[in-house]
């Protein structure tokens, strides 16, 4: 009994150790793509964003104009029939649409679109300053992607939202993230795919990202140009000013 006793504890105390080592090997993943990025230096001073360019998807092309500061404040215009679609966020109210086409004033999106809306709309991805947005990064043991072996990071944000990184293991650049929504009927997986890294004020910005749904092409944005730190109104994200 006390040889099982002994071997159970042994046990446990080699996942704890397992476990740490993954934590601590995940935290280096984050520093590393930190730098990789540009450092922290220049990712802290890169607050806000102003983004023209294209959505493609089997309807044609569209174009739009994104503007996003830090923490998760965003706002997307999109030129479509002759009308401008607004929708956004101030990140802290629901986010809001405003469509001409079907009412003059704006209004709270239902809770899946906004979800879908709010999707990608930190500032930073999951991995900069993740302990001070209260994360907890695990090491996952990466995937075969397109012909390569992507380093695998799970950046647990509360019980039931987690996000999955891939990251390129040449450049520690995130190229895939991977998250399920759930305000629909039913569970929903939806992969972005970044490419096209160029720098904007020494933070390395990807130009094009691919939109996947349950593992069907949904959309694909390409930047045609990204504005570092531009001159807002205050009240840029509020719904007052639809």
């Amino acid at each position: 009994m006390a040889r099982a006793g002994a071997f159970l504890f042994a046990s446990v105390m080699s996942v704890l150790v397992t476990s740490a080592a993954g934590a601590d090997r995940a935290a280096d993943i984050a520093e590393i793509h930190l730098a990789a990025m540009g450092g922290a230096t220049h990712v802290r001073a890169l607050g806000a964003l102003r983004i023209k360019g294209s959505v493609i998807t089997t309807g044609g092309q569209t174009p739009f104009t994104l503007l996003a500061v830090r923490p998760n404040r965003v706002r997307m215009e999109t030129q479509m029939g002759g009308r401008i679609l607004i929708r956004a966020s101030d990140g802290v109210a629901p986010p809001w649409k405003l469509d001409p086409a079907t009412s003059p004033a704006a209004a709270a999106m239902p809770p899946a679109a906004a979800e879908l809306f709010l999707f990608d709309a930190d500032f930073d991805d999951p991995l900069v300053a993740w302990q001070d947005r209260g994360y907890r990064l695990e090491l996952g043991t990466g995937k075969d992607v397109r012909g390569r072996r992507l380093l695998q990071v799970l950046v647990v944000r509360s019980l039931t939202q987690n996000i999955t990184v891939l990251l390129d293991p040449l450049t520690y650049l995130i190229a895939y993230r991977v998250q399920q929504l759930t305000a629909g009927p039913q569970p929903v997986e939806l992969v972005s795919r970044y490419d096209d890294y160029r720098p904007v004020a020494g933070v390395l910005v990807p130009h094009e990202v691919t939109l996947f749904v349950d593992g069907e092409l949904s959309q694909r944005a390409t930047f045609d140009t990204v504005e570092a730190n531009p001159p807002l109104p205050k009240d840029t994200f509020s719904l007052s000013r639809s």
